[in-house]
């Protein structure tokens, strides 16, 4: 049987002849109009009942069928009119012609109609088809909805099941959760230093072997059996910070085998000092941290009692104090673990203690039982170097692949230092600049000798730099030596963006930080704990402060320059965006540009600050944070309001003497109308006596009562108006007290319940 798609193929042979025979007759010449119209259509009404297939296999039929009929018809008609195509002329035979063309149509209407018939039949069956499909969907989605519903019932019930399940766990794990928050509540109470961070920090780079020999010596092994106090000591930088690390890893290395057994320590840090409180807080959180629970009572006990409380839950306690000499109040500390020893009642308490030599005051108050010097020995100094050398980004690989010529580098280094194990990284920028053997060796016989020489020389390098990155050096080095506080990479950052007279700040302006190192040849760290900038050494400090003259003598002066312009920029022109600045540059800047103007205490310095004070959004900027950090409710009450500030007021509170004699004073120094109130309470807030004392020699009233908003800030006077002799006596400022006496303030004065008499 013949297939459909060779049918179709037939069909369009045909067909495509007819149109070629037609265009041959509308080519012929003077043709008569009736033969030049399509023929006409024969409309013949047939109903079949054959179906389609059947239709198209009759009309198909091999040589004798309609199609082959009908195509032999026209291809003999094409053939007839092509020979004569140039020069035919109408009519030619027609009857001939007729009786072809009759039978064209005759042929073509079967066609036509066979066709048309069959369409129908097709439509009608696919229309039952779509009918028979839609009636067995409908029936699916019934059965679907049943199914899906069978499936929901069982979810429902199973995921109450769980709900149930959860809710125990939750419950569970919240009363887990309770007894934990009270237990850090608990601990937060006792210290916020990050102990654990530093630990972290110093140990990482410890390089490996490091030490370990003073682990086997004498006096440590003595220490480890007898509760005794071992003190370590050692020239600067000589590796104490070091060991210090190690014995606390190794101790606790021992608690796991001993759970009776406590461990803690201390790092002392003259760039982040602590209060001995704090210190000794810090211990007793160690301490504590690894108890399943502790006592309730902890946090209502002074520290001493609250470590002789904790301590009796261990059998032995090994506390390590690193770097004493750093410690802010160093005999304070020492007297206080000396009274743990003595109230030690069973439990065994040793202490190591780490500092340098020359500390006499130390030596006589600690008077240590056992004593270990630390010398820094050369096979601990070349693990340190080769460590560091390895390490450093910028050291070409082909010095590190060159054993021998690596060797040399820390020979010479080695040599140079007398044990000075961290000034060695001033060391490792040489092989880094320098491309060639030939140059690192000459500029390693040409190293500098001890510590001060050592720093001389990088101060050299630094100025050797190009001139731009020679100067953003030098600007990094004046913050982090001259700052009052260790200030945050961000902080820096937006530091040197700033620039003299810039109205907003250009973050195109904030430089590369991995670039600070080598501006400053290794001159500071950053610190990844607290992501600080530090110089690697205190010694450093020292050679800085003690160099500032001659290494940086406008220091004070451009960092105050650049907290003014900083406070006075457009952005600070409503609370949200002071508040929204405050993580970047703002608390620094507006809590310490007076100390900076002061320690420059030049004319310019001192203009910078009159352009401040005249600058109304500025002074309420730079006393938006001093409002925020009152303990006062009246002015936490005003917290997001622009605060109405004079020039006097803040003059008053940061104690900016040399500057009255520049401010009109007539109206201003005994004014308390305004909502700031009277100057003389600003000084005395600021606990600046000698501004108080300038005050009262330039006519502020000792006996001057202040507005009643004002009453109670500050000072806890829960009455109305105060006056200052009250005020300085609650706040037990004696020579705030001596100062108003002097200049006629009177012991008789009462107000809100208050009298001197009663307040002494």
């Amino acid at each position: 049987m013949t297939d459909p798609l060779t049918m179709l193929e037939g069909i369009s042979a045909m067909l495509d002849i007819r149109s070629h025979v037609v265009s041959l007759i509308r080519t012929a010449k003077f043709a008569a109009s009736d033969r030049q119209k399509p023929i006409a259509e024969d409309s013949v009404e047939i109903n079949s009942a054959e179906p389609w297939e059947l239709t198209f296999q009759v009309l198909n039929q091999d040589d004798t069928g309609p199609r082959a009929q009908f195509e032999q018809s026209l291809r003999y008609l094409g053939a007839k009119l092509g020979k004569e195509r140039f020069s035919l002329t109408w009519p030619f035979t027609k009857e001939g012609l007729q009786e072809m063309l009759t039978s064209i149509e005759r042929q073509k209407s079967m066609f036509a109609i066979a066709l048309t018939n069959d369409s129908i039949r097709l439509s009608a069956a696919i229309t039952v088809q779509a009918e028979e499909i839609t009636k067995g969907v409908d029936v699916r989605i019934v059965e679907i909805t049943k199914s899906v519903d069978i499936i929901r019932h069982a979810h429902e019930s199973h995921f109450q099941a769980f709900e149930s399940s959860c809710l125990e766990v939750v419950d569970h794990i919240h009363g887990l959760s309770e007894g934990t928050r009270k237990k850090r509540e608990i601990l937060s109470r006792l210290m916020s230093i990050a102990f654990e961070a530093t630990h972290a920090d110093i140990a990482s780079r410890r390089a490996n072997g490091t030490g370990e020999r003073l682990l086997e010596t004498r006096e440590m092994l003595c220490w480890l059996k007898t509760p005794e106090i071992l003190r370590c000591q050692g020239i600067p930088v000589s590796a104490k910070t070091i060991l210090a690390s190690l014995v606390i890893d190794k101790l606790r290395g021992m608690v796991k085998e001993d759970l009776n057994l406590g461990v803690a320590g201390i790092y002392c840090s003259c760039k982040e000092p602590e209060t001995t409180s704090n210190l000794i807080g810090s211990l007793i959180r160690q301490l504590a941290e690894p108890l399943e629970t502790i006592p309730r009572s902890l946090e209502a006990l002074n520290r001493l009692d609250a470590f002789h409380t904790i301590s009796g839950l261990y059998s032995k306690i090994m506390i390590i104090v690193d770097t004493l000499d750093e410690c802010a109040d160093r005999l304070d500390l020492v007297k206080q673990l000396l009274t743990m020893l003595i109230m030690k009642s069973a439990t065994k308490i040793h202490i190591l203690v780490t500092s340098r030599k020359d500390l006499t005051d130390v030596e006589r108050t600690l008077k240590a039982d056992l004593q270990l010097d630390i010398i820094s020995r050369e096979r601990d100094v070349r693990l340190f170097l080769q460590q560091n050398l390895r390490d450093h980004e910028r050291v070409s690989g082909w010095i590190i692949r060159d054993t021998v010529f690596e060797a040399s580098i820390i020979d010479a280094i080695l040599g140079r230092l007398y044990g000075i194990i961290l000034l060695t990284l001033l060391c490792m920028e040489l092989p880094a600049d320098i491309p060639t053997k030939r140059g690192i060796r000459k500029a390693l016989e040409t190293l500098p000798v001890g510590t001060d020489d050592n720093y001389k020389e990088a101060w050299v390098r630094i100025g050797s730099q190009k001139s731009q990155q020679a100067k953003i050096g030098k600007q990094i080095l004046a913050w982090v030596v001259h700052a009052t506080r260790p200030l945050t990479v961000q902080e820096v950052q937006y530091a040197l963006a700033i620039e003299p007279g810039d109205e907003d700040l250009d973050l195109e302006g904030l430089l590369n930080v991995p670039d600070w190192t080598s501006f400053c040849a290794v001159l500071i760290v950053i610190d990844g704990k607290h992501d600080l900038n530090t110089l690697v050494h205190p010694t450093r400090q020292e050679f800085f402060q003690n160099q500032k003259e001659a290494l940086l003598p406008t220091a004070h002066e451009d960092i105050a320059e650049t907290c003014i312009t900083y406070l006075r920029m457009k952005r600070f022109r409503s609370y949200e965006a002071i508040h929204f600045q405050a993580d970047l540059l703002f608390n620094y800047a507006a809590l310490h540009w007076d100390y900076h103007v002061c320690c420059a205490d030049n004319d310019k310095a001192l203009s910078l600050a009159l352009q401040l004070l005249d600058d109304e959004n500025g002074r309420s900027t730079a006393a938006q944070l001093l409002i925020e950090r009152s303990p006062s409710i009246y002015w936490k009450q005003r917290i997001g309001r622009k605060v109405s500030m004079k020039p006097v007021h803040l003059v008053a509170y940061f104690g900016l003497s040399r500057l009255v004699g520049r401010l009109d004073l007539n109206t201003d120094i005994n004014d308390g109308s305004d909502k700031t109130g009277s100057p003389i309470y600003w000084a005395l807030e600021g606990n600046q006596n000698q501004m108080l004392k300038v005050l009262l020699e330039h006519g502020a009233d000792a006996n001057a009562l202040r507005f009643q908003a004002y009453a109670d800030a500050r000072s806890g006077d829960s009455g109305y108006n105060s006056y200052p002799l009250i005020t300085a006596t609650k706040m037990g400022n004696i020579t705030a007290l001596g100062y108003l006496l002097q200049h006629g303030a009177s012991v008789d004065q009462s107000r809100g319940g208050s009298t001197i008499s009663s307040l002494l």
